[in-house]
């Protein structure tokens, strides 16, 4: 007996069940809480609008800090 298992991204908003190569998983952080969320291209676009002109005010502190191995 074969298993087949089949992994659907489904947007976490609207409950719409995407295509292969539609939507993306999209991560951001807040108060120090990383989160991620499955949107269509549609909410995605909705999102990153919302949070443009947050964004355009705020610094940017990305990149990652990597612990030295000491030595």
């Amino acid at each position: 007996m074969a298993r087949r298992i089949i992994h659907q991204l489904v947007d976490d908003i609207d409950g719409t069940v995407l295509d292969i190569g539609d939507g993306e998983t999209v991560l951001f952080s807040l108060d120090g809480i990383a989160y991620e969320i499955d949107l269509s291209d549609r909410n995605v676009q909705a999102f990153r609008d919302a949070l443009a002109p947050y964004v355009a005010a705020a610094r940017s502190i990305s990149g990652s800090r990597r612990a030295s191995s000491g030595g």
